[in-house]
């Protein structure tokens, strides 16, 4: 059975070796999906020689120790799974990577800090009020303090995004004003912040929140105007008409 983690395009590459020529360059690659586990991958070109078998340890002075969990794709082994615990991600991972029966092997040291990527933000809401205008509010998966956040807004049928400043708890946001003529669209994103190990990753955004004005659009007020000015107009000239004739 088939069995690979989808990163969501974000690699961080450490270094490559060719065990078998070009058909076999492999590179490694690491992340921390929601600080629950860490994911470590090899990316190969062309059809794989060998099937590789994955070691890592937190300490040079420890053991190697063999992957608990292959990931893999056409019946090779295409990456690792590992366990995660609080604060791993201030450590260096020593990988050790090895091409089937083969002795040789490659070593490399990854620096886990700066590899973790949240989930996207959740509980996205906005509140409008006639007092204090438009706000935003959403959740992280981390601990608050812990997380900076981004937003990106657009209104109508515009196709490019506005992005905000960066925003710290509390995760709120003052929204742009809505006009009663337009749509508008939100989302958010996270990453570990500065004061607990800046990661190098974005969260992917959040689902679209979309904001509608329930209230008649002034174009439809203009437009019937419109169409009652000639006949105002000629109401007020046919006095005026009958008298110059009298």
């Amino acid at each position: 059975m088939e069995r690979i983690v989808a990163l969501a395009g974000l690699l961080f590459a450490v270094g490559c070796w060719n065990p078998g020529g070009a058909a076999d360059e492999i590179s490694v690659a690491c992340l921390i999906p929601n600080e629950e586990h860490i994911s470590c991958t090899w990316s190969k070109k062309g059809t794989p020689r060998f099937n590789y078998t994955f070691h890592s340890r937190l300490r040079r002075l420890q053991n190697y120790t063999e992957c608990p969990l292959y990931l893999q794709k056409g019946g090779y082994n295409v990456g690792c799974q590992l366990p995660y615990t609080s604060n791993l991600k201030f450590y260096t991972l020593y990988a050790r990577l090895a091409a089937g029966n083969s002795s040789a092997a490659w070593e490399t040291g990854i620096e886990l800090n700066g590899l973790v990527v949240l989930s996207p933000p959740h509980n996205v809401t906005l509140k409008v009020s006639s007092s204090s205008g438009p706000w935003l509010y959403w959740n992280v998966s981390s601990k608050v303090h812990c997380v900076e956040s981004q937003v990106r807004y657009r209104n109508g049928d515009d196709a490019k995004w506005q992005v905000s400043k960066t925003i710290r708890a509390p995760f709120e946001y003052k929204a742009p004003l809505l006009s009663t003529e337009l749509r508008a669209a939100f989302q958010v994103r996270a990453r570990i912040s500065m004061f607990c190990g800046k990661s190098k990753h974005w969260s992917k955004w959040s689902p679209t929140l979309s904001w509608e004005s329930t209230r008649p659009a002034p174009r439809a007020c203009a437009a019937f105007t419109s169409a009652l000015s000639p006949l105002i107009l000629i109401g007020w000239l046919a006095p005026v008409g009958g008298f110059l004739i009298g």
